[in-house]
C-alpha cells in the first residue's frame, strides 16, 4: 500500500521480544518507536508517520480527487 515499517525479524521473536515493527523516518533520526498496527495501517504515535497495509473496504478507489463509495460509482 505504500510507506516503509521495519518488522522484527522472526528469528528474534521471543516471549520478551514479541514481533513488532518499529517506525521508518524515527529510527533514521536515531529513536525506536514501535508502530501502533490496525487492520489497514501502521502509526507511528511519535510523529503520525502511516504506512498502508491494505486498501480498505469502505474507500477503495478515487476518481479525480475525490473519493468514490464501492458500488456508488
Amino acid at each position: 500500500m505504500g510507506g516503509y515499517i521495519l518488522p522484527l525479524r522472526d528469528e528474534y521473536v521471543t516471549d520478551d521480544r514479541p514481533p513488532h515493527a518499529i517506525c521508518h523516518p524515527c529510527k533514521e533520526d536515531g529513536r525506536l518507536s514501535v508502530l501502533t498496527e490496525t487492520e489497514y495501517r501502521y502509526v507511528c504515535p511519535s510523529c503520525q508517520y502511516t504506512a498502508g497495509k491494505k486498501p480498505s473496504p469502505r474507500f477503495n478507489r478515487r476518481r479525480g480527487g475525490r473519493v468514490v463509495h464501492p458500488g456508488l460509482s
